[in-house]
Protein backbone atom coordinates (compact mmCIF):
# COMPACT_ATOMS: atom_id res chain seq x y z
CA UNK A 1 0.00 0.00 0.00
CA UNK A 2 1.49 3.61 -0.96
CA UNK A 3 2.42 5.42 1.94
CA UNK A 4 -0.50 8.57 2.55
CA UNK A 5 0.30 10.80 5.66
CA UNK A 6 -2.85 12.37 6.04
CA UNK A 7 -5.79 9.91 7.79
CA UNK A 8 -8.61 11.29 5.95
CA UNK A 9 -7.01 10.72 2.31
CA UNK A 10 -5.41 7.30 3.74
CA UNK A 11 -9.39 6.53 5.08
CA UNK A 12 -10.59 7.55 1.42
CA UNK A 13 -8.30 6.16 -0.52
CA UNK A 14 -9.36 3.34 0.69
CA UNK A 15 -13.41 3.71 0.24
CA UNK A 16 -11.91 4.07 -3.62
CA UNK A 17 -10.19 0.95 -3.54
CA UNK A 18 -13.28 -1.15 -2.09
CA UNK A 19 -15.72 0.34 -4.30
CA UNK A 20 -13.33 -0.70 -6.95
CA UNK A 21 -12.85 -4.60 -5.77
CA UNK A 22 -17.17 -4.36 -5.64
CA UNK A 23 -17.10 -3.02 -8.94
CA UNK A 24 -14.88 -6.05 -10.53
CA UNK A 25 -16.54 -8.89 -8.28
CA UNK A 26 -20.06 -7.24 -9.82
CA UNK A 27 -18.78 -7.79 -13.51
CA UNK A 28 -16.23 -10.64 -13.52
CA UNK A 29 -17.94 -13.95 -14.56
CA UNK A 30 -14.40 -16.10 -13.64
CA UNK A 31 -15.04 -18.42 -10.68
CA UNK A 32 -11.57 -18.74 -9.45
CA UNK A 33 -11.23 -14.39 -10.09
CA UNK A 34 -14.35 -13.75 -8.19
CA UNK A 35 -13.10 -15.68 -5.15
CA UNK A 36 -9.95 -14.38 -5.15
CA UNK A 37 -11.92 -11.17 -5.45
CA UNK A 38 -13.94 -11.55 -2.25
CA UNK A 39 -11.06 -13.03 -0.07
CA UNK A 40 -9.01 -9.24 -0.86
CA UNK A 41 -12.48 -7.46 -0.22
CA UNK A 42 -12.78 -9.33 3.03
CA UNK A 43 -8.73 -8.36 3.94
CA UNK A 44 -9.42 -4.78 2.94
CA UNK A 45 -12.06 -4.53 4.37
CA UNK A 46 -12.41 -6.17 7.88
CA UNK A 47 -9.00 -3.96 8.49
CA UNK A 48 -10.48 -0.54 6.97
CA UNK A 49 -13.53 -0.98 9.06
CA UNK A 50 -11.04 -2.21 12.28
CA UNK A 51 -9.30 1.07 11.76
CA UNK A 52 -12.37 3.15 12.14
CA UNK A 53 -13.56 1.42 14.92
CA UNK A 54 -10.35 1.50 16.96
CA UNK A 55 -8.28 4.48 16.17
CA UNK A 56 -10.12 6.93 13.97
CA UNK A 57 -13.73 6.99 15.81
CA UNK A 58 -11.52 7.49 19.25
CA UNK A 59 -9.66 10.03 18.01
CA UNK A 60 -12.59 12.12 16.74
CA UNK A 61 -15.00 10.76 19.69
CA UNK A 62 -15.04 14.20 20.95
CA UNK A 63 -16.63 15.47 18.31
CA UNK A 64 -19.19 12.80 17.46
CA UNK A 65 -22.07 12.19 19.63
CA UNK A 66 -23.45 9.04 21.37
CA UNK A 67 -26.29 8.54 18.77
CA UNK A 68 -23.90 8.98 15.40
CA UNK A 69 -21.38 6.95 17.15
CA UNK A 70 -23.73 4.07 17.88
CA UNK A 71 -24.82 4.49 14.20
CA UNK A 72 -21.46 3.93 12.75
CA UNK A 73 -21.13 1.01 14.40
CA UNK A 74 -24.27 -0.45 13.32
CA UNK A 75 -23.73 0.11 10.05
CA UNK A 76 -20.16 -1.55 10.41
CA UNK A 77 -21.95 -4.74 12.47
CA UNK A 78 -25.01 -4.76 9.29
CA UNK A 79 -21.62 -4.35 6.88
CA UNK A 80 -19.35 -7.05 8.02
CA UNK A 81 -22.36 -9.55 8.36
CA UNK A 82 -23.23 -9.05 4.32
CA UNK A 83 -19.50 -9.49 4.07
CA UNK A 84 -19.54 -12.87 5.91
CA UNK A 85 -22.84 -13.82 3.81
CA UNK A 86 -20.46 -12.79 1.08
CA UNK A 87 -17.05 -15.19 1.93
CA UNK A 88 -19.24 -18.13 2.34
CA UNK A 89 -21.58 -17.96 -0.60
CA UNK A 90 -20.50 -19.89 -3.65
CA UNK A 91 -19.67 -17.61 -6.41
CA UNK A 92 -22.74 -19.07 -8.69
CA UNK A 93 -25.00 -19.03 -6.08
CA UNK A 94 -28.03 -16.86 -6.86
CA UNK A 95 -27.17 -14.92 -3.09
CA UNK A 96 -23.23 -13.55 -4.61
CA UNK A 97 -24.97 -11.23 -6.54
CA UNK A 98 -27.14 -10.45 -4.38
CA UNK A 99 -24.63 -10.35 -1.76
CA UNK A 100 -22.16 -7.97 -3.48
CA UNK A 101 -25.56 -5.12 -4.45
CA UNK A 102 -26.46 -5.53 -0.84
CA UNK A 103 -22.66 -4.74 0.15
CA UNK A 104 -22.24 -2.02 -2.48
CA UNK A 105 -24.49 -0.17 -1.61
CA UNK A 106 -24.17 -0.46 2.23
CA UNK A 107 -20.81 0.56 1.52
CA UNK A 108 -21.64 3.58 -0.81
CA UNK A 109 -23.98 5.01 2.12
CA UNK A 110 -21.76 4.62 4.81
CA UNK A 111 -18.44 6.38 2.86
CA UNK A 112 -20.78 8.79 1.31
CA UNK A 113 -21.99 10.51 4.85
CA UNK A 114 -18.53 9.86 6.15
CA UNK A 115 -16.82 11.86 4.00
CA UNK A 116 -19.81 14.42 4.01
CA UNK A 117 -20.54 14.76 7.54
CA UNK A 118 -17.61 12.96 9.04
CA UNK A 119 -14.28 13.57 7.18
CA UNK A 120 -14.60 17.18 5.90
CA UNK A 121 -15.69 18.72 9.60
CA UNK A 122 -12.29 16.81 10.51
CA UNK A 123 -10.57 18.03 8.06
CA UNK A 124 -11.63 21.40 9.04
CA UNK A 125 -11.51 20.86 12.09
CA UNK A 126 -7.83 19.45 12.77
CA UNK A 127 -3.87 20.71 12.15
CA UNK A 128 -2.48 18.93 9.38
CA UNK A 129 0.32 17.81 12.22
CA UNK A 130 -2.76 16.31 13.97
CA UNK A 131 -4.36 15.00 10.53
CA UNK A 132 -0.60 13.54 9.84
CA UNK A 133 -0.26 12.03 13.39
CA UNK A 134 -3.45 9.88 13.06
CA UNK A 135 -2.53 9.00 9.63
CA UNK A 136 0.52 7.51 10.91
CA UNK A 137 -1.03 5.47 13.13
CA UNK A 138 -3.72 4.49 10.36
CA UNK A 139 -0.95 3.75 8.43
CA UNK A 140 0.78 1.33 11.30
CA UNK A 141 -2.06 -0.98 11.14
CA UNK A 142 -1.63 -1.60 7.28
CA UNK A 143 2.13 -2.17 7.47
CA UNK A 144 1.91 -5.21 9.01
CA UNK A 145 3.14 -4.39 12.29
CA UNK A 146 -0.70 -4.25 13.58
CA UNK A 147 -1.31 -7.78 13.01
CA UNK A 148 2.06 -8.81 14.47
CA UNK A 149 1.12 -7.05 17.49
CA UNK A 150 -2.54 -8.24 17.92
CA UNK A 151 -0.77 -11.91 17.54
CA UNK A 152 2.05 -11.35 19.96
Amino acid sequence: MNRISDALDLLTSQHDQIDALLANLASDGDEDVRRGLVYELAELLTGHLAIEQQVFYPAVAHQLSIDVLGELLTEHAEIKRVLADLVWCDTVDERFDASITELRHLLAGHAAWQDDQLFAPMSAAMTQSDLERLGAHVSFWFDGSATQRVAA
